[in-house]
């Protein structure tokens, strides 16, 4: 069994927007690769991202592998909300990380949840 160990980080991030996506699946493909190039994480292969129509339910989900682990994004119109998930075995700052989000999508509030963070 090695002794090598690695950081592993998970945070959770609950957005209310001012301005939201709708069926836009482009402007939540950009925010995901300018996410990973502000976190310093590499893309692997393009995000899968789909708008769910499902009344009560509907926005864009989007799931993207990145080389230390994945994003996910969940946004709701409806409710000018969306949800972050980033896993990575890759330490990144959480406040940089909250500044980002308020300053280059329409947040009104951003609420940060650490999962985990072992480093």
């Amino acid at each position: 069994m090695s002794n090598n160990s690695f950081s592993r980080k998970q945070v959770c991030l609950g957005v209310q927007l001012r301005e939201v996506w709708g069926e836009d699946k482009l402007k939540c493909y950009k925010f995901i690769f300018d996410l990973a190039k502000h976190l310093d994480m590499k893309v692997m292969g393009s995000p899968l991202i789909e708008y769910i129509d499902t009344p009560g339910n509907k926005g864009i989900s989007a799931v993207c592998i990145i080389q230390t682990s994945h994003i996910c994004v969940h946004e709701w119109p409806e409710y000018n909300e969306l949800q972050l998930d980033i896993f990575s075995c890759k330490d990144f700052d959480t406040s940089e990380l909250v500044k980002w989000i308020s300053s280059n999508i329409s947040a009104e509030q951003v609420l940060l949840k650490v999962v985990q963070d072992s480093k």
